[in-house]
């Protein structure tokens, strides 16, 4: 009886080895097919929260191409002479005259609602974002 389970404990213990080897094996052999972000991401790759996003492959850290996704004819933002964008992410609309604003670097879905946005002097006399329809429907939906 106890010579059974002692047998069955070993092939348990076997068949857990065989399971990781093949894991590693496999994720291995994954990493190898490894060239792009897209490709590291599509694989189930961890990737980190950061703009631009990082995707990491065994050893290997590929960076998400940012502009690969945006339209090339609608990614000018309109800035007035008197303003100009700010923040890590291009999230703000300041005075030309201010100083460097330093942001957190976080990146968060509606930023991109502000790469074709008017940044420019508002009635207050204040350097913003115009709310225009557009941006306000492109804000609320990535949100």
């Amino acid at each position: 009886m106890n010579k059974k389970i002692a047998i069955i404990a070993i092939i348990i213990i076997i068949l857990t080895i065989a399971a990781f080897l093949f894991a590693y094996i496999i994720n291995r052999t994954s990493v190898g097919k490894v060239n792009n972000f897209e490709q590291c991401a599509k694989l189930g790759f961890p990737i980190m929260e950061s703009y631009p996003r990082q995707c990491r492959a065994g050893d290997k850290i590929f960076v998400e191409d940012i502009n690969a996704n945006k339209p090339a004819n609608n990614n000018k933002n309109i800035t007035s002479p008197d303003c100009k964008i700010s923040g890590c992410s291009g999230q703000l609309c300041v005075d030309k005259n201010a100083e460097d604003i330093i942001t957190t670097c976080e990146y968060r879905p509606e930023y991109a609602c502000y790469k074709t946005a008017r940044c420019e002097k508002q009635p207050t006399g204040l350097c913003g974002w115009t709310q225009t329809q557009e941006l306000m429907k492109c804000i609320n939906e990535a949100k």
